[in-house]
């Protein structure tokens, strides 16, 4: 007997919990339906965002998928606690569901939308945030059977709607759509269909059997791996030990496969062929079974529908490092109550995912469950998670201590993962010819002064900043490349400076960028910071003076830096592969008369990244492709463009820096007293004077003058222009000394000076 179906407009009825923006774990009950209808269809802030979203998707994806956390959503079918979204939050089940249309073509959309609409089934209806889609809610009927979880049935429920509206329309929902607690985003749609007597779905008898019949294996595959702990009588044991009878044969262990992969979340269904027969391969692989069986039964299973299968199992079959490494458990036979090392491996490789993340160091994990799983996206691993693992694992039956647990995560066990290699091998291909400039693009949204006698231009500023993003691009990758240039906007506040490097990086390395304005360059966690962040930001930089000066300049250049990272017992060779930028408000800023590292530039205007997207794709798939055409290409031939500096480059930045550097009080105090001779000056009126002359006269002020030594003054009386003159007695200077009324004249302002606003 079915219970009271649950009727949409009813006041008693279950509601959704409402999240105000997806990336919040706090809700509330949505009010009713009503509410519901009145934000969809005259919301003007969500049609705000909407627009907003649709913008940044015609930029890329990624960027607009940034602003998807941002929106409100509901969770259609559960009533949540109101402090998170995840299944231990789960409070009452709604009895609806929602089905997601994505990637619909523009000219069946229409077409596509009449037909749901017309469908008794259809409670709502609207177009998603994409706008090149539409999301469908529908109702379902409980059942009366205490042996039915909720979990259990909306899956059912699920899957009978997803087959109902395949056939209807005649393209399937979105197969991701099949946790309880997901998130529906909504999205501005006025022209949104409402129907609150829509027929809700109800399971037969038909419809129940595959779900006993499941719940069974369940039931089978549950009791194989939760083997209970403790003492186990010597019968089991004795079973346990007798009936390792070797690798399973594919009949035996397919049946257990598909469930396995069924809980993972992979299902052969069109678009999802390929992921799983290669998941599929790669557990009969894990468990030692023959190729020749699994080609045979592949063929049988998948070839009708999937005609790649044959080439995805002999793929799979070329890479046998991890052949046989798990066992199969037959019926009746329990696990040990202190399992191997393998056999722990085996458990936490049936329930998770893990990585060492090589930027940061830390481990990951994933649930692999995707009903149920406690962690649906990759996480850091803390004391937290590790002891939740390792009391799931004791609850199993799998006794063993948390510093083996720790042990086996914190090694080879967690594969690799490079979150900028990941990213850059995403990218499309850049053709350089063929493809727009996207780096030159980048850079013209940012306006700088137009002062040529500094060499301060537009033009110029395009050059270096191509160099410097490419050099950054590079040193992500290419561990014995640094980018050793930075980058820095001076200018007035509030023009973006450190929005635009903020938002330089793509969403999902987002995480990899820190702003620092500690100014503390000879920490251990800034030293750290250049080998676990992708670009650093020197936010309100200043001037840098005495030991903290050679940090900096020593630190920009190091190839790796040993550290020992909290909690580690051996010192790491730490790669450096974080650059550098910054922004001031101050101009005179530099102090090192050896500049070359620094490449500032006055800013006028910076185009806001915010409401001017930055096309991440393109702008990073140009640099990833102009370095490696540097690094391909043959030594000794000459290159037409570099991401590092030339000896021309340097030069010209070092007469482009001299437009930052800190007023000089060796340059001031020369210049006071001392005039450089003009080629046709007379003799008469030039002298000769040593170093330590010149030091004698301008280094009045003892506490001034300990900074300075001949070496020093001689650096300045070469870059002032003064020519060097080598006697038998010595090297000295040929200058123009001032007199007493010259330097009283030089303190007065004459109209012609200029005035600095």
């Amino acid at each position: 007997m079915k219970k009271d179906p649950n009727n949409s407009m009813n006041g008693t009825a279950t509601m959704p919990s409402y999240f105000p923006c997806i990336k919040s774990s706090e809700s509330h009950p949505l009010a009713d339906w009503l509410y519901l209808k009145s934000v969809i269809t005259s919301s003007p802030e969500l049609r705000m965002m909407t627009e907003t979203y649709r913008k940044r998707l015609a930029i890329s994806k990624q960027f607009a998928d940034q602003y998807k956390p941002e929106m409100p959503a509901i969770t259609v079918s559960a009533l949540m606690n109101g402090y998170g979204r995840q299944l231990a939050d789960f409070l009452k089940p709604t009895y609806m569901l929602q089905l997601d249309f994505d990637h619909v073509k523009k000219e069946d959309m229409e077409h596509l939308i009449q037909q749901v609409r017309g469908d008794h089934h259809t409670m709502v209806e609207y177009v998603t945030v994409s706008g090149r889609g539409f999301r469908v809610f529908c109702a379902y009927h409980p059942v009366d059977d205490d042996d039915i979880s909720v979990l259990e049935l909306f899956d059912a429920v699920l899957q009978k709607a997803m087959a109902y509206y395949t056939q209807l329309l005649g393209i399937a929902p979105d197969k991701q759509c099949v946790d309880i607690t997901r998130c529906a985003g909504l999205a501005y749609d006025p022209d949104a269909y409402f129907r609150w007597d829509a027929e809700p779905f109800a399971l037969g008898p038909k419809d129940l059997n595959p779900l006993y019949t499941k719940k069974a294996l369940q039931a089978k595959y549950s009791a194989r791996r939760n083997a209970k702990g403790g003492k186990r009588s010597s019968k089991v044991k004795e079973e346990a030990k007798s009936s390792d009878k070797g690798a399973p044969t594919i009949e035996e262990a397919a049946s257990h496969i598909r469930e396995l992969l069924d809980l993972w979340g992979y299902r052969f269904e069109p678009e999802h062929h390929n992921e799983y027969v290669w998941h599929f391969a790669d557990i009969c692989i894990y468990y030692g079974i023959p190729q020749e069986e699994v080609q045979t039964y592949a063929d049988r299973e998948f070839g009708t529908s999937y005609e790649d299968t044959a080439s995805v199992i002999k793929s799979r079959y070329k890479h046998l490092n991890k052949f046989g490494i798990w066992h199969f458990y037959r019926h009746g036979e329990g696990r040990s109550a202190k399992p191997s090392v393998r056999g722990i491996k085996q458990w936490l490789l049936t329930h998770y995912l893990f990585r060492r993340n090589v930027l940061t160091g830390f481990y990951e994990v994933e649930s692999r469950f995707v009903l149920d799983g406690k962690y649906p996206d990759w996480v850091r691993i803390d004391d937290n998670i590790e002891n939740s693992i390792w009391s799931e694992m004791d609850e199993s039956g799998l006794h063993l201590s948390e510093k083996t647990l720790h042990n086996i995560i914190n090694s080879d066990f967690s594969e690799p993962f490079d979150p900028l290699d990941d990213y850059l091998r995403s990218l499309p291909k850049w053709k350089k010819g063929e493809d727009p400039d996207y780096i030159d693009q980048l850079a013209d949204r940012i306006e700088v002064e137009n002062l040529p006698d500094n060499e301060h231009t537009q033009s110029l500023f395009r050059y270096f900043f191509k160099k410097w993003l490419v050099a950054m691009v590079v040193a992500w990758v290419t561990l014995k490349v640094v980018n050793q240039m930075i980058l820095i906007f001076v200018g007035k506040g509030g023009i973006f400076k450190t929005t635009f490097f903020h938002m330089l990086l793509p969403p999902q390395l987002r995480q990899y960028f820190l702003n620092d304005s500690t100014g503390a360059y000879t920490d251990k966690d800034f030293m750290e910071a250049f080998s676990s962040k992708a670009l650093l930001c020197l936010d309100e930089f200043e001037m840098v003076f005495g030991k903290n000066l050679s940090a900096f300049k020593s630190n920009m250049t190091k190839v790796t830096f040993s550290i020992r990272r909290p909690y580690d017992k051996y010192r790491s060779e730490m790669p450096h592969r974080g650059s550098l930028c910054g922004t001031t408000n101050n101009q005179q800023f530099i102090t090192d008369e050896e500049n070359r590292r620094y490449c500032p530039w006055l800013v006028k205007s910076i185009e806001s990244p915010i409401e001017h997207p930055i096309d991440y794709d393109h702008v990073f798939a140009e640099a990833v492709a102009l370095g490696q055409e540097v690094m391909s290409h043959p030594k000794g031939e000459p290159l037409e463009w570099t991401y590092w500096l030339t000896r021309d480059d340097i030069e010209l930045m070092r007469s482009h820096n001299r437009l930052f550097m800190v007023a000089n009080y060796a340059e001031e105090q020369i210049l006071r007293y001392y005039r450089v001779p003009e080629p046709d000056t007379p003799l008469q009126f030039i002298k000769f004077r040593y170093s330590a002359e010149i030091l004698e006269r301008i280094g009045v002020n003892p506490a001034l003058r300990q900074n300075l030594n001949n070496q020093n003054i001689g650096n300045v009386m070469k870059r002032l222009g003064f020519k060097k003159i080598h006697k038998k007695n010595g090297n000295g200077w040929a200058v123009i000394e001032k007199e007493g009324s010259e330097i009283n004249n030089d303190a007065f302002i004459d109209p012609n000076d200029t005035v600095e606003d």
